[in-house]
């Protein structure tokens, strides 16, 4: 049992975590648990509520299930390959409670989320060779995208086609995209319907990692030179800001009026955000919060 000093009142809605990894689970009072009429509400409200309910941050990651050997059978999950997985189901499970919310919800999770073609979310970072081996000198990223685009507007059913709002494509550099840009804008071309956000793997920014401190910790102990986490830190900045400028050249050279692609940088770590964004100048600061949420477009 846990100790008298971390115990609390049997009525308080918190429990310590340390006391939740006891055999012996935390004892509640039996209490009447109300539910949220929402289907008492007008069926604007029940779509604005869904609309947040069916949102995933990052967006629906494009995952073949089955690639190599047989059909192809694939599905959409979380995008971001470092999360806990989850299937599509799960996003969708509000459609499933009664009918009325299916017919009001039913295609509404491909209007409000993004789907992102990452090759290494595709194929789970084992990617076949086929993918690998591209001896028409065409990008791999493109190839598989396209590939996984024509696969899913060919499956998903037609009444749900027209709800596909947006989709992420997730390249390596600026310089891969410009070497491959005349076949990008004839994806973009077929694609004329949809937004698509061009995400740079390394546009990225984030603080020094714990190892990168203890190192540099040692290097003072030891009276070695060392930079500080400030000077380190600039230098990662300004390296943010040079592809940042190369974006704008790029989209310059290329875009054009009424175009529907931007360049997108990687989020920053929602943990990280915070101190982040105290490393750049008052100047720095406005561009960078403009291309967090809106990318680069002409």
């Amino acid at each position: 049992m846990p100790s008298s000093a971390t115990q609390i009142p049997a009525s308080s809605p918190f429990v310590p975590l340390r006391d939740l990894m006891l055999w012996e689970a935390p004892h509640y009072p039996s209490q009447t648990i109300s539910c949220f009429p929402l289907m008492d509400l007008p069926p604007e409200l029940r779509i604005m509520i869904a609309s947040y309910a069916l949102h995933v941050p990052g967006g629906l990651g494009w995952k073949w299930k089955n690639y190599r050997k047989g059909p192809r059978v694939a599905t959409l999950g979380r995008s971001n390959r470092y999360e806990r997985p989850f299937e599509l189901d799960r996003v969708n499970a509000l459609a499933r409670t009664c009918r009325t919310l299916y017919d009001e919800t039913r295609r509404m999770v491909f209007s409000v989320n993004t789907i992102v073609f990452d090759i290494h979310i595709m194929h789970s970072d084992r990617i076949p060779k086929r993918c690998e081996q591209t001896p028409d000198g065409s990008n791999r990223d493109l190839k598989a995208f396209t590939e996984a685009l024509d696969f899913f507007r060919f499956f998903v059913p037609s009444t749900v086609r027209p709800n596909l709002e947006c989709v992420q494509i997730n390249l390596h550099d600026l310089l891969e995209l410009e070497e491959c840009w005349d076949e990008f804008a004839c994806i973009s071309s077929r694609l004329s319907d949809l937004r698509v956000a061009v995400q740079i793997r390394k546009w990225y920014l984030h603080t020094l990692g714990d190892w990168e401190l203890r190192a540099m910790k040692e290097l003072e102990e030891e009276g070695e030179p060392y930079e500080s986490e400030q000077e380190q830190m600039r230098k990662r900045v300004d390296q943010y800001m040079d592809m940042g400028r190369q974006a704008l050249a790029l989209v310059a050279k290329f875009g054009h009026d009424g175009q529907n692609w931007r360049l997108m940088p990687v989020p920053f770590w929602s943990m990280d955000t915070k101190k982040i964004l105290t490393y750049f100048t008052g100047a720095e600061l406005e561009m960078v919060r403009a291309w967090q949420a809106h990318g680069v477009w002409r």
